[in-house]
């Protein structure tokens, strides 16, 4: 997680660097933003566990598919802090989850190439190591999210974003765990 991070600020302050007077629908943009994922409920096995809110990181690079639609690939770590008194899951813990997903996205500019609005979907593979009382886990996730972002002339553009992370299905053979859905907020860098 350490290196992550400085690599995240590496990039950017490389990103920082780099000059977008304005955008086009048709790009293709790398986005770094950080932020929370929110609380909610575990079902562990039918056992209901707490989830506290948590920093989530999220790297994207996204494609053009014509003028407004978006493909593009994902990288997100949220910190899941899971809490329960059950046999299931005993105590408190906390990991970081590791989600790698296909993202589609649908982009409408707003004014004079700087605003923009983009709604998107995605579909990934997501895995926690071993936690307490359990092993190493798998998921697959599911998120929605809309962006608002601007691009001020001099620089990188400035994006925010929230959204809704959801694994209907997951856990390991022994054990079946949904998260969610829970809320995440981020913001960040678009270049």
């Amino acid at each position: 997680m350490k290196h992550l991070m400085i690599s995240t600020i590496l990039l950017v302050l490389v990103a920082a660097g780099t000059s977008a007077s304005d955008f086009s629908e048709g790009d293709r943009y790398t986005s770094v933003k950080v932020g929370m994922i929110g609380s909610g409920t575990v079902d562990v096995d039918g056992a209901d566990v707490d989830q506290s809110a948590g920093l989530s990181l999220g790297l994207g690079y996204d494609f053009p598919v014509g003028e407004r639609l978006h493909y593009g690939f994902s990288v997100d770590l949220h910190r899941m802090k899971w809490s329960a008194d059950t046999e299931e899951f005993p105590g408190e813990d906390s990991e970081t989850l590791l989600d790698i997903g296909l993202t589609w996205k649908y982009m409408a500019v707003l004014s004079e190439d700087r605003f923009a609005i983009r709604p998107g979907i995605g579909v990934g593979y997501g895995t926690l190591r071993r936690r307490k009382a359990l092993n190493g886990t798998n998921y697959l996730t599911l998120k929605a999210n809309a962006e608002v972002i601007y691009f001020s002339g001099g620089g990188p553009g400035f994006g925010a974003e929230i959204g809704v992370f959801y694994t209907p299905t997951g856990g390991d053979s022994e054990t079946d765990i949904k998260i969610g859905p829970l809320l995440y907020a981020r913001a960040g860098v678009l270049f």
